[in-house]
């Protein structure tokens, strides 16, 4: 769900008076203050992972349903920004996941076609989105990310440190 869509939900729910622009504006401002205070780490295996994808010359992506800002403000603060060559926000395009949008607008960027990329994803939409891609899908049992589906997943993963770059090319041939 988009984050307009998110908080017009909010808005209806709670019948707030702020337009749906100023709950944003809002919401975006508290979330990058939050993380600019707070103590941020990888989950594990992580950035072990995107070093080693980089290393066999795999190009990468973002590509998240978060603002631009936020995406990149956790990026950077991960020190993690060199590694990827494309960063795609779910804000920048009409349609969120669990539409394909968002990783067809990817692949484009990367010079790729669906059928060449993999995705790793934590939540259900997301999973939907790289099926309705066309996009090999890990799925990520996230901890953060509660109880999600992730069926559609062409595999799923409970540890990140399980993923290297020939393990990943094993599930793509």
């Amino acid at each position: 769900m988009s984050n307009p869509e998110m908080l017009a939900d909010v808005k209806k729910r709670f019948n707030l008076d702020y337009s749906i622009e100023k709950l944003l504006n809002i919401k975006n401002k508290l979330l990058l203050e939050t993380l600019d205070e707070a103590p941020l780490r990888p989950i594990d295996g992580v950035k072990e992972l995107v070093c080693d994808l980089v290393s066999h010359g795999v190009l990468l992506a973002v590509a998240s349903s978060s603002p631009r800002a936020f995406i990149e403000a956790v990026i950077k603060k991960l020190d993690m920004q060199k590694y990827f060559q494309v960063v795609v926000s779910g804000e920048e395009l009409e349609k969120s996941k669990p539409e394909p949008d968002i990783f067809l607008r990817a692949a484009d960027l990367l010079g790729a076609e669906p059928g060449e990329c993999v995705v790793i994803e934590d939540s259900s939409p997301g999973v939907e989105a790289a099926y309705r891609a066309g996009i090999r899908c890990i799925g990520f049992v996230n901890p953060n990310s509660g109880s999600q589906d992730l069926s559609k997943a062409f595999v799923t993963v409970d540890d990140m440190r399980k993923l290297n770059y020939e393990y990943i090319c094993s599930i793509c041939t």
